[in-house]
This record gives structure tokens, C-alpha cells and sequence, in this order.
């Protein structure tokens, strides 16, 4: 998924770090913050991705109810944010 950042880290639990899954903290929160307010001051967009691997044994080849879809919604691993 991608969107705008704040909105996908506030539902991130973990984050992405040196190829490490690492859990969400109010430091790596206070981190994001602060340097999506400088690049956002700078004038550049920044945009959020996370992803979320289903496991296979719960979530086989069908389509996903609302119920799952909100569950995965609430662990999503928060993966970067880039700028140039």
C-alpha cells in the first residue's frame, strides 16, 4: 500500500530498519516526523509504502473479508519513505 505517510505510519506497528523488522517506537515516530516536516518545508512530496505478508495457511487464494482486511490493516510494517 502507499499513501500519504502519517496515515500509514500511524497504523504501522513495525518498521523496516537495516533489513530488520524492527517494533514501531515513539522515537522512530518522532524520527519520521521530524524529517517529513523538513522534506515538507522543502517542498518535496513525500509518500508512505508498507506492506503486509498474509500468511498462507489463513489466507489462501480467495478473497479477503472485511473482518481479515481490518485485521491486517491494524499490524502493518511500515517499509521507507524516499526523497530525492
Amino acid at each position: 500500500m502507499k499513501g500519504a505517510p502519517e496515515r500509514i505510519i500511524d497504523r504501522s506497528s513495525t518498521i523496516f530498519i537495516d533489513g530488520v523488522e524492527q517494533p514501531m517506537t515513539n522515537e522512530w515516530r518522532e524520527a519520521f516526523n521530524q524529517a517529513y516536516i523538513e522534506l515538507g518545508g522543502l517542498g518535496e512530496r513525500v509518500l508512505g509504502f508498507c506492506d503486509f505478508v498474509l500468511p498462507a495457511d489463513q489466507f489462501p487464494k480467495v478473497s479477503i473479508t472485511p473482518e481479515a482486511l481490518s485485521n491486517i490493516l491494524d499490524r502493518i510494517l511500515y517499509i521507507y519513505y524516499c526523497y530525492h
